[in-house]
């Protein structure tokens, strides 16, 4: 089996879903607005195009989709005690306000594996690659970079 050569781990989770991510994990037919206020920044409830953009990826996943989406989540067996083995190069990456996988999380993560980096996106949520892509690209990049120049 091929090892990767790095690893970047985006809105990731290693633990199991606390009780309050099952509860606040909006429903496949919840409006568009309550879903985005779980998935964004607050700040970007605002910005139109954005929640346009979460509804259509919600629209385009589908029920079924969305429902096996949380099911595989709600049974995710708890990782946390072989992070460690992880002995590539790893990029931690999360929003500062995401409510379903928050900078905690990220941090315990983190600690975890050895040499990694954790960012944490100001102003953002749980879809930094929507709400934030420039800043995403540039920690990849800069990481990309790192990883690259110590390989």
């Amino acid at each position: 089996m091929k090892l990767p050569v790095a690893l970047a781990l985006l809105a990731a989770c290693a633990a199991p879903p606390p009780p309050k991510h099952v509860a606040t994990t909006p429903a496949p037919h919840t409006e568009a607005a309550e879903r985005t206020a779980v998935l964004a920044d607050r700040a970007h409830l605002a910005d139109a195009p954005l929640v346009d953009l979460i509804k259509d990826m919600a629209t385009n996943v589908g029920k079924e989709a969305f429902l096996r989406q949380q099911q595989a989540i709600m049974e995710r067996p708890d990782s946390r005690d072989t992070l460690w083995k992880i002995r590539c190069p790893t990029l931690v990456l999360c929003g500062e306000d995401d409510q379903l996988t928050p900078p905690n999380r990220h941090e315990e993560i983190a600690a975890a594996i050895r040499g990694s980096k954790l960012v944490v996106i100001p102003g953002c949520g749980h879809l930094s690659t929507v709400e934030k892509p420039l800043e995403v690209n540039r920690a990849l990049s800069a990481w990309l970079v790192m990883t690259s120049q110590a390989g």
